[in-house]
């Protein structure tokens, strides 16, 4: 089905329609024809209807039932055959015709199937354009954004915790205790204060309030490189972080 096109099949079906009226056309007119011989015949007396209809269920029966040719004549022949042929051609034409009906139907449900899926992919990547320009927006904010998160009681201990652990070895995904990464010692140091953060500097920047840079405490957030680092801020425009070499 997937060579078959409904653009195709429906061409074919307007072709088997003019057919199936031709065709019906051609059997009438030869119907009529014959229905006049045999009428003719009988007038004559050279062949009884009933006799010849007799036990027969359709037009084919009739045509093979023996002695038909020679009671009619051999110049009347060739009609019969017409008759037959044309029965025959219109009954094919109604069978194609249906075929390509059926199929048409097919077709026309795939293109249903497909454009619905095409209008969900869009819907979903419509979706997925509007959360990146959002992500990108806070990105754009968050580069070195001062992140305000403690009370002034605690400032001293992040502070202290915090350089107590500088120097320690940078591992990517370790959150102490001996070896950290960025948001992994930012993490570390606020839970032993029991200060519950999410582990993560993009979940660490949107737990916090933005505050301007002269606003920063000791204890406080530094952002950098779009949310790809964290520090903690501890006076005098410096910062304690893991990094990365």
């Amino acid at each position: 089905m997937a060579t078959e096109s409904l653009e195709q099949t429906k061409a074919e079906i307007e072709e088997l329609e003019a057919l199936k009226s031709d065709s019906a056309t051609r059997l009438s007119m030869y119907r009529e024809d014959l229905q006049v011989v045999l009428i003719d015949q009988y007038k004559h007396g050279r062949v009884q209807i009933m006799e010849l209809i007799a036990g027969t269920s359709d037009l084919s029966e009739l045509f093979s039932r023996m002695g038909l040719m020679s009671r009619v004549g051999e110049r009347y022949a060739d009609l019969i055959q017409k008759v037959k042929e044309a029965k025959e051609e219109y009954e094919l034409t109604i069978t194609r015709l249906n075929d390509r009906k059926l199929l048409e139907g097919q077709l026309v449900e795939e293109q249903r199937k497909k454009k619905e899926e095409i209008e969900a992919k869009i819907a979903e990547h419509e979706k997925l354009i509007s959360q990146l320009k959002t992500d990108i927006a806070v990105l754009e904010k968050a580069m070195y954004q001062p992140v305000g998160f403690i009370s002034p009681g605690l400032y001293s201990g992040v502070v202290r915790l915090a350089l107590e652990h500088q120097g320690e070895p940078y591992v990517w995904g370790a959150a102490g205790p001996d070896r950290f990464d960025c948001s992994g010692l930012v993490w570390y140091v606020f839970r032993q204060l029991g200060v519950s953060l999410p582990r993560t500097v993009a979940g660490q920047y949107k737990s916090g309030r933005p505050i301007s840079k002269d606003q920063l405490q000791p204890g406080d957030l530094v952002f950098f490189r779009n949310l790809g680092h964290v520090g903690i801020y501890i006076g005098n425009n410096q910062f304690v972080h893991a990094p990365h070499t």
